[in-house]
């Protein structure tokens, strides 16, 4: 992404050109050397930050992208993580609070109601978008929290998803 010249710095080279050819004395260049390492310090610092976000650029809220650094990060090797769809309920239910009762709605072009009247505590827990199926040798050998961070750094905020083990 940013592969232009400006930040490619060699600054053992930038030295060498700066300084006068009969001026160059290893005792000078040594000195300089010296004077020139915080700063050389810090560029390696700012090259490191350029690489980390420009990898983080490169992240998307997509499927595949998701996958691909989940992938990168916990199974480099064999790549067994991956994002599929939540269950989706059928049915609409409306509650009647005042009868106790519930009525299951037809969805669009149907003409009755078919399928699996839920539970309100049913219905709430499938309210997912998608799941991440890890390998079941991770659980337990890596940080739920951080990797709960890294999905919700990725995905979209009105996204709510699980973690599944298999």
């Amino acid at each position: 992404m940013f592969d232009r010249a400006i930040y490619n710095i060699n600054y053992k080279r930038l030295m060498l050109q700066h300084v006068p050819t009969e001026l160059r004395k290893p005792k000078l260049l040594a000195l300089i050397t010296a004077l020139l390492s915080p700063v050389v310090h810090v560029y390696a610092i700012f090259n490191n930050y350029k690489l980390e976000v420009e990898y983080r650029l490169k992240l998307t809220p997509q499927v595949c992208s998701m996958q691909w650094h989940l992938n990168n990060l916990y199974d480099y090797d064999q790549r067994r993580i991956y994002i599929e769809d939540a269950p989706r309920l059928d049915t609409m239910i409306l509650r009647q609070e005042v009868e106790g009762r519930e009525v299951v709605l037809p969805l669009e072009g149907e003409e009755e109601a078919e399928g699996i009247m839920y539970l309100e505590e049913e219905s709430l827990a499938m309210t997912d978008d998608f799941i991440v199926v890890m390998p079941l040798e991770l659980q337990g050998n890596i940080n739920e929290l951080q990797l709960r961070a890294r999905i919700d750094a990725v995905k979209l905020p009105t996204k709510k998803y699980t973690i599944r083990y298999e």
